[in-house]
């Protein structure tokens, strides 16, 4: 487990919303493990950003390692 720790952390951001109503929430989040950034613009993207993220994560581990 060790050096891994991080490999499933995300760092979420949300903006000042308001103004929006809650389904409007947006923000950004970092991959702390990678420091991969990105921005969502709804509630909705954001578990499928996240699921994303740790693909290509996963899939960059994979190449790196062999």
């Amino acid at each position: 487990m060790k050096g891994r720790q991080h490999t499933n952390a995300f760092v979420v951001q949300f903006r000042d919303s308001a103004s929006a109503h809650a389904d409007q929430l947006s923000g950004r989040v970092e991959h702390v493990a990678s420091g991969r950034t990105a921005t969502f613009q709804s509630v909705e993207e954001l578990p499928r950003l996240l699921e994303k993220m740790l693909k290509d994560a996963l899939s960059d581990q994979e190449n790196w390692i062999g």
